[in-house]
């Protein structure tokens, strides 16, 4: 059990001296080409500084992700659902008077209702 925690300990150790020394390298050069030398001695004297100073390289998603809109209709207040869109074919007739003959019969329509 703490040989394997040694070695994740270690191995979370090793990924933040590697990110430590990729910024490191990022902001000595910045330092040396803006000419900021008291920055640059800081960062060769005591390299984890860099933790101190913001990275111009960003990680992550460059620019944020969309706002979620939520479904209209799903119990959200105020939302209308959209228009329905008319597809140009309709019910099939055939089917329409089976569906009425069978309302008759089970005595939903009256006889002159249509």
């Amino acid at each position: 059990m703490q040989g394997c925690f040694m070695w994740l300990v270690l191995m979370a150790g090793g990924v933040f001296v590697i990110i430590t020394a990729l910024r490191w390298f990022e902001q000595t050069a910045e330092a040396v080409d803006n000419r900021w030398w008291n920055k640059v001695a800081l960062l060769i004297v005591m390299p984890f500084a860099v933790w101190f100073f913001p990275s111009r390289v960003a990680a992550g998603r460059p620019f944020p992700v969309a706002h979620h809109e939520p479904v209209a209709g799903f119990g959200v207040p105020g939302a209308k659902p959209p228009p329905r869109k008319k597809t140009g074919t309709g019910p099939d007739p055939a089917q329409v008077a089976q569906l009425r003959e069978k309302m008759r019969e089970q005595g939903m329509l009256g006889g002159d209702e249509e």
